[in-house]
């Protein structure tokens, strides 16, 4: 029995390939800021702009398109 030693995970896995699975699947596309999971860092990085990035809410407010 293998516990995710991601602190606030707690799934336990049954072998090194689960753990594996598990860890790329959960825990490479995650925003650290809302916790969310993305297929993809790409994604996860239009995510971070679009919802945690000041910078670019300015901008649409102001009317850019985005």
């Amino acid at each position: 029995d293998l516990p995710c030693p991601i602190i606030g995970c707690g799934a336990r896995l049954i072998s090194m390939v689960d753990f594996e699975d598990h860890y790329f699947a959960r825990h490479t596309a995650t925003c650290s800021v809302c916790s969310r999971i993305f297929p993809t860092n790409r994604l996860l990085n239009i995510h971070v702009a679009e919802s945690h990035d000041s910078f670019f809410k300015a901008k649409v407010d102001r009317g850019y398109r985005m």
